[in-house]
């Protein structure tokens, strides 16, 4: 095997197991049930014999899908779906609505969630489609892109890898993303608790940064996620405790509306565009939740559960940003917890959270090095070469550097407000607007409608694809100038 299938296949492996990590993460981890029903399996252009081998060069030989015997209720998928998107980003969005004004960034919000929501359930739909296809369920993200390129027009069908790993590379640059994010995060969150505010000093974070790497990297070394059960419930507890406190001090003693803009100038949008883009991060986890669910027919719909959820959490970013915004103004922070006085009750908040992101990084950080570790055992054949103790040597030495690159990332832009931006320009509208346009069109394209239909599907999602192209250069273009203006000190 050359060098570029090698890479191929670390990619492929790293995604898949992202995709599957975040289902344990997030929901019960199973198999679905399968239904009464047969599958049913639609006319294709392509002969049954090579689309059985196309399925099987996927996932192996042909298998059904086993009984699941812990599948969860339409409450849980729900609560799931929320503790999904509520994170970091949340906190963050106050400091965007600097970026818009009060009524362009409270429309901004409203618009560009319905318009995740949207691509949300166009993953279920597309998933929907290919099930009755293809008899195959259980999608993930890359999974759900291989098959529709596969059964798609015949001119894509050999883009399959190179689509399934082009959506694997945003998952990965996605995924240490956030572990950057985190890692500045737990910083300002100590620096804050320490000396009661965060020094723009960059030598002044960078101390309070290292003292943050030793721990993260001594976890790190936790072999399961078994070890963190414990902790990361109390983590969910506290997220949603601080929350709530959070919304308590945003109420209080709040300016009139005419104090803040509605609006600001429109080359500052694009950072608004990044951070919004970058709360949505639950685009991941939207097809195992409903391959999980015991009714999966309630999952989506106008008034299905992912509807409700998503309207849920976009509600709670908006009064995040809109009161969050209305009270500290163009002063507010990365993260709206470092705007919160210095008294214990709001020090505990800051505890909370810091836990809450802390035991989060450890839950990211060890999706890729799960599948990065057994293909650097296999393709150096360590366990042929060297002992046990030395290979457990060896997968504690690359731990320690897959944290420090996190860490790097995080000294060298170690600022909130600037790094979100770009992973949510980036990666984020890529994987939540992006794709799932494309998605549409390659699976619907042989779906029996009128030309009015199809016309209507065509314009939708090429508006979609363009507003997240758009979202996606001028994003990480003006996010690079921030940064860039901020190394040098303008």
């Amino acid at each position: 095997m050359d060098m570029n299938n090698k890479s191929f296949d670390l990619v492929s492996a790293i995604g898949t197991g992202m995709e599957k990590l975040k289902q344990q993460q997030q929901i019960s981890s199973s198999v679905p049930r399968e239904n009464s029903t047969e599958h049913i399996v639609l006319n294709h252009p392509r002969d049954s014999t090579t689309d059985i081998a196309r399925t099987q060069s996927v996932e192996g030989p042909s298998k059904d899908v086993s009984t699941n015997t812990s599948q969860i209720s339409n409450s849980k998928a729900l609560m799931n779906l929320i503790k999904a998107n509520v994170g970091p980003g949340l906190l963050a969005i106050p400091n965007a609505f600097g970026n818009a004004g009060l009524l362009v960034g409270t429309l901004g919000v409203l618009i560009l969630g319905s318009c995740c929501i949207h691509c949300m359930h166009i993953l279920v739909r597309c998933s929907n489609r290919l099930e009755a296809k293809t008899g195959t369920r259980n999608y993930d993200y890359a999974k759900l892109v291989e098959y529709a390129y596969r059964y798609g027009p015949e001119p894509l069908v050999k883009y399959t890898p190179l689509a399934r790993q082009t959506v694997n590379v945003f998952l990965i640059l996605t995924q240490y993303g956030f572990c950057c994010v985190y890692f500045i995060f737990m910083a300002s969150s100590i620096q804050h608790l320490v000396i009661g505010h965060t020094d723009p000093e960059p030598q002044v974070f960078l101390k309070y940064l290292s003292a943050v790497l030793p721990v993260v990297v001594l976890f790190s070394y936790f072999r399961t996620l078994n070890h963190l059960g414990v902790i990361s419930t109390f983590a969910n507890i506290a997220l949603l405790l601080g929350t709530c406190i959070v919304f308590v001090n945003l109420f209080q003693d709040r300016p009139d509306v005419r104090v803040r803009p509605l609006s600001v100038s429109i080359t500052r949008f694009p950072l608004f565009f990044g951070t919004v883009m970058f709360t949505f991060e639950a685009i991941a986890v939207v097809l195992p939740i409903k391959a999980d669910m015991r009714s999966p027919q309630d999952y989506g719909g106008y008034t299905g559960i992912l509807s409700l959820g998503m309207v849920i959490v976009t509600v709670m970013y908006t009064a995040m940003g809109f009161y969050g915004y209305l009270k500290f103004g163009d002063q507010a922070q990365g993260s709206i917890t470092l705007n919160l006085p210095t008294t214990r009750l709001y020090n505990s908040v800051q505890v909370m959270f810091l836990i809450s992101i802390f035991v989060t990084y450890l839950l990211q950080f060890y999706v890729p090095f799960q599948f990065i570790w057994p293909y650097v055992k296999k393709t150096l054949r360590l366990e042929e070469r060297v002992s046990c103790r030395t290979q457990l040597a060896l997968e504690m030495l690359l731990r320690t550097l897959l944290v420090f690159i996190t860490f790097s990332l995080a000294a060298f832009i170690p600022k909130l407000d600037l790094f979100i931006p770009v992973v949510g320009a980036v990666a984020s509208s890529s994987l939540a607007l992006i794709f799932p346009a494309v998605l549409e069109i390659i699976v619907f394209w042989d779906a029996p409608m009128s030309k009015t239909s199809w016309w209507v599907l065509s314009t939708k999602c090429l508006f979609i694809g363009v507003l997240g192209f758009v979202g996606f250069v001028t994003g990480a273009y003006q996010s690079i100038l921030a940064i860039v203006s901020d190394f040098h000190g303008k």
